[in-house]
């Protein structure tokens, strides 16, 4: 079998949307867990901010199944769920970023696939990430929720200060 590792050089600025498009087995999520803070088997990796998931300033990451990355029951508790005691952060701008205005009171176990993959993403946003990695996050929302997904996805650099890595 031949050695199939290539050289891979990327350079992801503030402001820069990336997709990332490959067959299954291509290495995507390799790729992904390199840029979440994995350790790569060769050469050096230098990212933005703290590699510590979730905080502030770091790396954010928005995985395919929605519903595992939801930990409050109200919509409102979900985006502020884990931040640094003191931390404030404007849960209406956010949620109306995403499509979500009016919902903060809202039982996250009423939201459907794709309102929970948006929630996810203002919850990500709200910690201020250099770096947000968008994981196959439409393969399980239905078309009309991926079309509003990638609406937010594409918006998101025009109006924060993070590099977004769009797995697909």
């Amino acid at each position: 079998q031949a050695d199939r590792r290539q050289r891979v050089s990327l350079e992801v600025r503030a402001g820069e949307h990336i997709a990332v498009t490959g067959a299954n087995g291509s290495g995507k999520t390799t790729l992904m867990l390199v840029l979440a803070g994995g350790h790569p088997t060769s050469g050096t990796v230098q990212r933005p901010g703290a590699v510590g998931l979730g905080r502030p300033g770091g790396t954010a990451v928005i995985m395919q199944h929605p519903e595992t990355q939801v930990l409050g029951t109200r919509v409102a508790d979900d985006v502020v769920w884990g931040l640094p005691p003191g931390a404030t952060t404007d849960v209406d701008r956010l949620l109306s970023e995403v499509g979500l205005e009016g919902l903060a009171e809202r039982d996250t176990g009423s939201l459907s696939g794709g309102q929970l993959q948006r929630l996810a993403v203002a919850a990500a946003l709200a910690r201020e990430p250099a770096l947000l990695i968008a994981d196959e996050v439409t393969s399980m929302v239905d078309q009309r929720g991926r079309d509003a997904l990638l609406a937010v996805l594409s918006g998101l650099t025009d109006h924060h200060q993070t590099a977004l890595v769009h797995i697909t």
